[in-house]
């Protein structure tokens, strides 16, 4: 099965692409392959539109906007 490690951004471009490490996974042994960059939401949805069965684990940008920080009560309290 293809394993996919992905490195999202919010703003992909040339010189901060999405990056996506591709792996093999046969039994318990996870090879790595190669690696692939994304410059544009358009291309990564060409990729997430290709054929399976495939997984992938996702690295979400880190910051959020402060309104939905807010709303969702994240951060509320400093001292934890």
């Amino acid at each position: 099965m293809k394993v996919f490690g992905i490195d999202l951004t919010s703003k992909p471009s040339r010189r901060k692409p999405i990056t996506r490490a591709i792996c093999e996974l046969k039994g318990d042994v996870s090879t790595f392959i190669a690696l692939e960059t994304f410059a544009t939401f358009a291309s990564f949805e060409d990729f997430l539109s290709t054929g399976g069965p495939w997984i992938a684990g996702l690295d979400f940008p880190f910051g959020q906007a402060q309104r939905f920080v807010e709303t969702i009560g994240w951060a509320a309290r400093h001292d934890l």
